[in-house]
């Protein structure tokens, strides 16, 4: 009788335990990354600085692949300036792409030189992240103050 019992608890157990053993994907994550630390845009710079933008890492959920992901930025500026007259061309500067895959080391960063001849003003700081299944792009501003 007791043999009977242990069979119906063994029996009632065991869908538990194959539960516990199967293979959860679910739990795999990979890594993103958004623009920028917030102390890379609150800084005032001034004509002739490098704006450093340090790219941030998120884990989400997801399947981890071996695709590349590329990292841009554009300053433009200032905010308007007077191209129209031609009196202020403005500027227009790109950061070097900056590709990753795989795991993380450290952070990316990308790095532009603000002209010497830059005029005091707020520039539009443009990024984007492609790869990863997704385009994700953002603007955020910055402040070059003039040069001393």
């Amino acid at each position: 009788m007791r043999l009977g019992y242990l069979a119906v608890g063994l029996w009632l157990l065991s869908p538990l335990t194959v539960a516990a053993c199967g293979d959860d994907s679910s739990s795999d994550k990979v890594v993103v990354y958004t623009c920028c630390k917030q102390e890379d845009l609150d800084k005032e710079y001034k004509p002739g600085e490098t704006l450093t933008l340090h790219w941030v890492p998120e884990e989400k959920e997801g399947q981890p692949g071996t695709e590349t992901m590329e990292l841009t930025a554009l300053m433009v500026g200032p905010v308007g300036a007077d191209t129209a007259s031609g009196a202020s061309m403005g500027v227009r500067i790109p950061a070097q792409p900056v590709k990753v895959s795989g795991s993380p080391g450290a952070p990316p960063v990308s790095k532009i030189l603000i002209p010497r001849d830059a005029a005091p003003g707020n520039y539009t700081v443009s990024h984007t992240r492609r790869g990863g299944g997704a385009n994700v792009t953002g603007d955020a501003v910055i402040k070059v103050v003039a040069g001393g």
